[in-house]
């Protein structure tokens, strides 16, 4: 099968200098700033947001290729407590390591866009939730949030139907005190791909 992607870039564009602390892999804990952590996963992606007050966001969790040492650096930075998990949209390079933090870790709030597929993966991830009781948030445009002063907001995907499952990928704004930084991820030239 063809690869839905011929490129994907992870864009983070950030503005918050003097309030923010970007590592990506290895972190130490410095109070009172926001830390972004990004862990290199392959394709996919996987975001780790601290906020001031050490609360967990996670943004994806990689491909289940990476498992391990995925979930070795995850367990290192967060000691099982994820206050938000976030899946930005149903591919395997986003949500392959999911069922696995959903079953292993204290997850408060789980926002997912409101779109399905019939996928292994998918499937697992959809069972870990019901196992764990957790209720499903829409991640949508207009869905907002506020964790120890730290705003977050989503601005897509904001349609109900689209022909690609990357088109209901998620973007986030996040803003702490006076500054802002983006999440997203771009597709270039897809096809459509089973996973």
């Amino acid at each position: 099968m063809k690869r839905i992607l011929n490129a994907l870039i992870i864009v983070l564009t950030i503005f918050l200098i003097g309030c923010i602390e970007v590592n990506v892999e290895e972190s130490n804990r410095i109070e009172n700033q926001l830390k972004v952590i990004v862990f290199d996963v392959g394709q996919g992606d996987s975001i780790l947001i601290k906020t001031p007050k050490g609360k967990n966001i996670l943004i994806d969790s990689g491909s289940n290729s990476v498992k391990g040492k995925f979930l070795d650096k995850l367990n290192k930075n967060t000691k099982r407590n994820i206050e938000v998990l976030i899946a930005t949209h149903p591919h395997e390079d986003h949500i392959g390591n999911m069922d696995d933090v959903i079953k292993n870790y204290n997850i408060k709030e789980i926002y997912i866009p409101k779109v399905t597929t019939n996928t292994k993966t998918f499937i697992s991830m959809m069972d870990e939730i019901k196992n764990k009781n957790l209720k499903i948030k829409t991640a949508k445009a207009g869905i907002k949030f506020n964790i120890d002063g730290v705003e977050f907001e989503f601005l897509a995907p904001n349609n109900n139907f689209y022909e690609e499952l990357n088109n209901y990928s998620v973007v986030v704004r996040v803003k702490y005190g006076e500054k802002a930084f983006y999440l997203w991820v771009m597709q270039k030239n897809s096809q459509r791909e089973k996973y």
